[in-house]
């Protein structure tokens, strides 16, 4: 079935003298391969929800993290110079979230 459909596409491209480096087997199945796979990226793409104005609005929930704890691991350089700076307990400190 598949290889069918191939041919009578290609077929319809040879006859209107488009497309003549479809002779080669593997580009053919590429370029089926590829157009069906365009054509279902857009279907599914065309289905999805989008964000539109009828969409319910919703208030951001505050954050109830107070605690932030962290594992050490080595070979962590940026870890290591973050704890050492107390730069992200002074980025956190303003929205009451202490660092372990």
């Amino acid at each position: 079935m598949f290889n069918k459909q191939l041919n009578q596409c290609l077929d319809w491209l040879n006859k209107r003298g488009l497309f003549k480096f479809f002779k080669q087997p593997g580009i053919r199945s590429f370029a089926l391969l590829f157009v069906m796979g365009l054509g279902l990226s857009l279907a599914i793409a065309s289905c999805a929800p989008s964000n539109s104005a009828n969409a319910p609005t919703e208030k951001p929930q505050a954050s109830k993290l107070t605690v932030l704890k962290m594992g050490h691991q080595k070979e962590m350089a940026l870890l290591n110079i973050l704890k050492a700076q107390g730069s992200l307990e002074k980025r956190l400190q303003p929205q009451g979230i202490s660092v372990t």
